[in-house]
């Protein structure tokens, strides 16, 4: 069976205040998640 591992994607961009903050989040979300979470971008997904 195969595993399912959630996905994060952080949005708005770097070259905002709002993109960096999503950024940051994101990374100490999948930090806290014990590297149990994917990290992708959205240009990875379009």
């Amino acid at each position: 069976m195969d595993k399912k591992i959630p996905v994060i994607i952080p949005c708005c961009g770097i070259d905002s205040v709002y993109g960096l903050m999503t950024q940051e989040i994101a990374l100490k979300v999948k930090e806290e998640m014990n590297k149990q979470t994917e990290l992708f971008g959205l240009a990875c997904l379009v």
